[in-house]
């Protein structure tokens, strides 16, 4: 099986060193890691921003409507909205980011409202 290789962001680097140091297992670690991974990627892909310091609320409600609509079901998109979001905070509380862009958001709310077309 090929390893997929993930984009290069220090900040997604550190988090999930972070996250080992924290307790995290391997299964939780690499999966926290491929959905901000993913988010990334979609930003890159569609005009969203890669630069954790530029990360906004549109981004993350984009993502939302990406992965609702692509993700076999509910819990998964939910689950991939959640590590984002998660990971957004984590970046505020480094500092990284002046403002937290997931703050009032619910990943819950944000993918129960769109309508799955996938």
């Amino acid at each position: 099986m090929k390893r997929r290789e993930c984009l290069p962001c220090r900040e997604r680097e550190e988090y999930e060193a972070e996250s080992v140091k924290g307790g995290c297992t391997t299964i939780t670690v690499r999966q926290r890691s491929r959905y901000v991974d993913e988010f990334l990627r979609f930003s890159s892909e569609n005009g969203g921003n890669t630069i954790p310091k530029r990360i906004t609320q549109d981004d993350i409600r984009a993502f939302a409507a990406h992965v609702r609509t692509h993700s076999r079901t509910f819990v998964t998109a939910r689950a991939k909205v959640t590590i984002v979001m998660g990971w957004c905070s984590w970046l505020h509380e480094r500092g990284v980011l002046k403002r937290n862009p997931s703050e009032g958001l619910s990943a819950t709310g944000l993918v129960a409202s769109l309508k799955n077309t996938g």
